[in-house]
């Protein structure tokens, strides 16, 4: 019962909601209580996803724990098989990007389509249409775009066969336009930022809708139109802070400063650098600290300042190779390989360009690619 209640109080006052967190802690204090059963693997399930949303992802990842610790007890692969995806999902989060791909592929390993009706009434969501989801952005941030995008695919499919609104709403944004987002395909972002916002309208998902909202926002920006992008992801992000979502909105901010610049609004660009600065001293996001480097290298290139732009995104490139982020690593290394070639310093330009390309598998018609592959030209030229 207090599972369903603090579903609805989501829903009417928000994440962060007084009466919200009242429920919650009344189900992690009963849980210990209940004891190892089904029900109370539920709730913890609940309980994960809301710490999650509130970027509270030491919390999480200890439920998730616990929930898996619990699934072994009494046998319960499906249970299991939602524990990996939970742990998935914060391990990307929190760019423990090699952890996160073990325990998604664990999940979509042992997962049994015959888990798919009861299981997704159980929990709430497809969990193989999740855990596909989490690891389509997993394999882009890893350097995989091909293997992104095909699970990307595979994740919606289940989700559009699935009777559960909740789950494709889920998978439109994550596989779909967040995914698209990030191999910068703008059309096909604003298409499943346009599907999921139908969805979460109908279905009264406000968070969802917001982050629709703020899809379309990005999508618009990717097609040129930037103004009225950084309009609506401005709106969506706030309708978040609304809703009392924490999670997710350092990491978008990080990642899109760049339009920012490309609308002629530095102020604004740097406004939105100290923001997510401010939310990483205090918060758990550390996915947002990948972008950081590429955003404070654009930002003092913008400001004219090659010299310190070139240092940070040097530094950068080494911090990303070490998490293994070689997705966003390309992106640095084209934007510092453009700095250098400014310069005519063609040669230094190429030892950075090469193995950054190296280091990702496929994605020849990606943006990211084919971009890097135009700097490298003009290292030859």
């Amino acid at each position: 019962m207090l599972s369903a209640l603090g579903t609805c109080l989501q829903a009417l006052a928000g994440y962060n909601a007084s009466e919200t967190h009242d429920v919650y802690e009344r189900i992690r204090s009963l849980i210990p209580v209940v004891g190892t059963t089904m029900e109370s693997a539920q709730a913890l399930g609940a309980l994960i996803a809301v710490d999650g949303l509130r970027a509270r992802y030491g919390a999480a990842t200890e439920g998730a724990e616990h929930l898996l610790q619990m699934s072994r007890t009494f046998d319960a692969a499906p249970i299991e098989a939602v524990a990996h995806t939970q742990l998935g999902w914060m391990g990307l989060m929190t760019a423990r990007l090699g952890e996160a791909g073990e325990h998604l592929d664990r999940a979509i390993g042992m997962y049994d389509d015959e888990w798919d009706l009861w299981l997704t009434d159980a929990v709430g969501f497809h969990v193989a249409a999740t855990a596909l989801s989490w690891r389509a952005l997993q394999r882009w941030y890893s350097g995989c775009p091909d293997q992104a995008l095909c699970d990307g695919e595979r994740a919606i499919e289940l989700a559009r066969r699935a009777d559960s609104p909740f789950s494709l709403v889920f998978a439109l944004p994550v596989a779909g336009s967040t995914l698209q987002e990030h191999v910068r395909d703008g059309p096909r972002t604003l298409e499943f930022s346009a599907e999921a916002g139908a969805v979460a309208e109908r279905e009264g998902f406000e968070f969802y809708t917001a982050a629709s909202q703020l899809h379309h926002g990005l999508g618009s920006c990717h097609v040129g139109d930037v103004h009225r992008g950084l309009s609506d992801l401005e709106a969506g992000l706030s309708r978040w802070a609304e809703l009392g979502t924490r999670a997710f909105r350092p990491w978008i901010t990080a990642n899109s400063m760049h339009f920012y610049i490309a609308d002629g609004r530095l102020d604004a660009a740097r406004h939105a650098l100290r923001d997510v600065e401010v939310w990483l001293s205090d918060g758990e996001e550390r996915l947002a600290a990948l972008w950081l480097p590429l955003a404070r290298g654009r930002i003092r290139r913008a400001d004219g300042d090659a010299t310190s732009a070139e240092q940070v995104l040097r530094a950068g490139l080494t911090f990303l190779l070490e998490a293994g982020a070689h997705g966003v690593r390309l992106r640095t290394a084209t934007e510092l390989g453009d700095l250098l070639c400014d310069q005519h310093r063609y040669d230094e330009a190429r030892e950075i360009l090469v193995p950054a390309l190296g280091a990702v598998d496929g994605g020849e018609d990606t943006a990211d690619v084919i971009e890097a592959r135009d700097v490298l030209e003009r290292t030859e030229s």
